[in-house]
């Protein structure tokens, strides 16, 4: 429980940055990810925006993800951060933008 608060909590900041993204889903597991849906009617421009998790359980990890340039979320889109690429990767549909970060989330 402990760990699921803390990513929420940081999550929470980073989605009021821009008033139409939306931390839409989490799930921490196999795999543990990050979604981000843009429920607003303008594209956003996600270069320079940074998500921040971070859990204490059973010793504090934290990380931080940077979307890159180019990047962008057309209304109703998502975005996926995930710490793994295999087959339960979450599904999304297509034209959703997935990063694979290699750590746990």
């Amino acid at each position: 429980m402990q760990r699921v608060a803390s990513a929420f909590l940081m999550l929470a900041a980073v989605a009021s940055a821009q008033a139409n993204l939306r931390v839409n889903e989490f799930g921490t597991g196999a795999p543990d990810y990050i979604e981000i849906v843009n429920l607003g009617p303008d594209i956003a421009y996600m270069q320079g925006y940074q998500v921040s998790w971070g859990y204490n359980a059973p010793a504090f990890s934290s990380g931080t993800f940077t979307f890159p340039n180019g990047v962008v979320l057309y209304p109703g889109s998502l975005a996926i951060i995930t710490d793994t690429v295999n087959a339960s990767t979450p599904s999304a549909p297509l034209g959703t933008y997935k990063a694979y970060v290699g750590a746990n989330i």
